[in-house]
């Protein structure tokens, strides 16, 4: 996330490469995505969250993508425990360099996980008094939507446009068929559901549920299917 900060880059090439040059395992592979995309997800509501406790004061860049990781991790994750998510936020400070900040970072994330009850009660009434800011969006698209959809339907498409994207992947007939493709994503560890769609032959189109990254797949280098 800091280097895409840096270079202006979407976040997902970055991540793909560091896949590449370093496997993780597929349950690591997706808690890394996860974090990832839901930091650039929520990235204006925790950036309250984080200004609102630190009363405006400014952090080095690699501090502020720190906190923006605990923070995703207290409030939109349930599977990662606390002392997990505070250990890991200073092991990540001493590894970029910011030792000096590894006691701010470690308070932060003890402060948080104190007041989380209290803070998720003042993130649930920001879904009335500011929709924009509890669904992580800018001002101005939320005023363009609601003058068009009003508030009610905007609050839905905003809602809905914050959850993650699934990966789906459209045979490559061409190359192979349904049966043989899926006995390959067996073999590599793919878990898929079919899709029934009028935009595709029936037995075409599948939702990858759990996968390694797509460009370590053989299946995938070698074309036998396209992802939608």
């Amino acid at each position: 996330m800091l280097r895409s900060q840096q270079t202006h880059r979407a976040v997902e090439p970055i991540l793909s490469r560091e896949f590449r040059s370093a496997p993780l395992s597929p349950a690591d592979t997706g808690l890394c995505r996860e974090l990832v995309s839901g930091c650039v997800r929520w990235r204006r509501l925790l950036d309250w969250l984080i200004e609102r406790a630190t009363e405006g004061r400014e952090q080095k860049p690699a501090v502020r993508e720190i906190l923006r990781l605990g923070l995703y991790q207290i409030f939109f994750l349930s599977r990662i425990p606390e002392h997990a998510i505070v250990d890991e936020s200073v092991r990540l400070a001493k590894a970029e360099k910011c030792l000096g900040q590894a006691g701010f970072i470690n308070a932060m994330m003890r402060r948080f996980l104190r007041e989380r009850e209290q803070i998720t009660r003042d993130i649930a009434d920001l879904q009335d008094a500011r929709p924009a800011l509890a669904q992580s969006h800018p001002d101005w698209l939320y005023e363009q939507w609601e003058q068009r959809w009003g508030r009610e339907k905007t609050v839905r498409l905003m809602e809905w446009n914050n959850q993650p994207a699934p990966t789906c992947a459209r045979v490559n007939r061409l190359l192979t068929d349904p049966q043989r493709l899926g006995k390959r994503w067996e073999d590599e560890g793919v878990e898929t559901s079919p899709i029934d769609c009028d935009c595709a032959a029936t037995g075409d189109l599948f939702h990858l549920r759990k996968h390694p990254p797509l460009e370590s797949l053989g299946s995938f280098r070698d074309g036998l299917f396209y992802v939608q």
